[in-house]
This record gives structure tokens, sequence and C-alpha cells, in this order.
């Protein structure tokens, strides 16, 4: 078995550690332009999804398709303004992960 390198949606960080989610991503999980979402921290990762009234998680703002990323999370993931964070759709939501986080997968080889 060969690895593969998974590369997430690139989104780059801006003013006040604003990223965009971008619309294909909200599409999949019916998260609007501007609506509420769900936030958990993982160990070295964000994940977001969309907002359950049952949920005890932390309810974050999406403006305009903007959301802005915890500074003291960018801060500790060394994520500055003008780097980018990498953005994967996964049945869980959306996992937003620092630059310098990689996720690999096992592709079958195929006898030719």
């Amino acid at each position: 078995m060969n690895m593969k390198r998974i590369i997430g949606m690139p989104a780059v960080v801006s003013a006040r550690h604003r990223i965009v989610i971008d619309k294909s991503f909200r599409k999949l999980f019916s998260i609007r332009e501007n609506d509420k979402v769900l936030m958990q921290r993982e160990k070295s990762l964000l994940r977001i999804m969309p907002a359950d009234a049952s949920s005890l998680l932390a309810v974050k703002e999406i403006s305009m398709g903007r959301f802005n990323l915890p500074t003291d999370w960018a801060t500790e993931k060394k994520v500055s303004i003008g780097d980018y964070v990498y953005l994967l759709a996964t049945t869980e939501g959306i996992l937003i992960c620092p630059k310098n986080m990689e996720f690999f997968c096992f592709e079958e080889v195929q006898p030719k």
C-alpha cells in the first residue's frame, strides 16, 4: 500500500485571525452565509459543525461566510496573519487544520 497525502482547501488567515469558510463546504453542512456553528477544539485542530440547541459545545458566529479563529488557538499553533489553514470536510464536520499538520491515507496499489 502507498501513502497519499491529503491536502485540504486552503483558507488565508486575515486580520483578527479571520478565515472564509468556502461556500461549497458550508453547503455540504447546510451552514448559511450568516449562521451559528458549534466549535470543538481537538488536540491540534478545530472542528465546526451546524449549531444544535442541545449541544454543550461553544457556539460561534459565521458572518458573510467569515469565521474568526480563536486567538489563543492561533497563537498556540503558530498561525499568523497571512498564513493558510486548511479546511477538510468530514462526516464529523469541517476540520480547520494549522499549516504544519498533515493527514495521510492508504492507497491500495492495483496490479498492472
